[in-house]
């Protein structure tokens, strides 16, 4: 069984065991804390792509129509969806 260092004990996440395990729960490390990027995908960030102006572009709409909104946006900024 592995251990986190108390250096870092705040990356900590414990979660339920998976159905198979005899183990009540489980902890691992997070890889990068919340709001942390990569360095590898910094270039990806919706703020660098302009992808966070999306979902206010599209608010009050639901369902499909939001989600069409959503894909019209991504359209102009110039991402396409991956075959």
């Amino acid at each position: 069984m592995g251990a986190i260092p108390l250096s870092e004990i705040g990356k900590a996440i414990v979660y339920d065991a998976p159905s198979h395990s005899t183990h009540v729960a489980q902890i691992k490390k997070a890889s990068y804390m919340k709001g942390e990027y990569p360095e590898h995908l910094k270039a990806y960030a919706a703020n660098k792509t302009g992808l966070n102006r999306c979902p206010v572009e599209c608010k009050g709409k639901t369902g499909l129509a939001y989600s069409a909104c959503l894909r019209k946006c991504a359209e102009r900024l110039g991402i396409k969806k991956r075959k």
